[in-house]
């Protein structure tokens, strides 16, 4: 019995620790995001370099994001191989991006297989995760993440996928807010030109 309570003691300090590494490899992750929606870069940059490091945080077959834009959306980055890259999403993923938009909250498709919501299962999107991108109270677009097993996107998952949401809204507002003074910035520039010439 003392053997066994000294093995199993060390067996749980084990894998609390080993919980531990885990939390800290993810922050870090997270934090190299961060990184990347603060840098001085374009919305397309900024979305590749948070796609890239993304795909170590969560797994996907299909990785995209889309853009409010009126009364529907607009992709503006996708992340696909295979089979998944070369096809476009079908008409019941608009319907759920249109909930998602409407509504400002998540959706899971946990088996694609058995949800009357999926009209035509896919065999790279069994599992199916939805996030509204929010900025204050407005939604601005979706993350869409797909996955070719059943059941992937657990809580933990979803966790880690809302805080990619949480960056990727930042960086679109950014870039939002960063569009009208380049615009700006090159009228001026040209208005300059023009004066120099004259």
């Amino acid at each position: 019995l003392f053997v066994a309570a000294i093995v199993g003691f060390a067996g749980w300090m084990g894998k609390r620790t080993l919980e531990e590494a885990i939390a800290a490899e993810e922050r870090t992750k997270v934090l190299a995001v961060d990184m990347a929606v603060t840098a001085d870069l374009a919305l397309g940059d900024a979305l590749e370099r948070i796609g890239t490091l993304a795909n170590r945080l969560v797994e996907w077959s299909d990785f995209r994001i889309y853009r409010r834009v009126g009364e529907g959306a607009q992709r503006v980055y996708r992340n696909a191989g295979g089979a998944a890259g070369r096809s476009e999403p079908p008409a019941d993923i608009e319907l759920l991006r249109a909930e998602v938009l409407a509504n400002g909250t998540d959706t899971l498709v946990k088996d694609a297989n058995h949800d009357a919501r999926i009209t035509t299962p896919r065999a790279w999107a069994q599992s199916i995760l939805i996030l509204p991108l929010r900025f204050g109270d407005q939604v601005i677009g979706t993350l869409e993440l797909e996955h070719t097993k059943r059941n992937v996107y657990g809580p933990q998952a979803q966790s880690l996928a809302r805080t990619l949401a949480t960056q990727i809204s930042a960086a679109m507002h950014i870039a939002n807010l960063r569009e009208p003074l380049l615009q700006m910035v090159e009228q001026i520039g040209g208005e300059v030109r023009a004066v120099a010439k004259s």
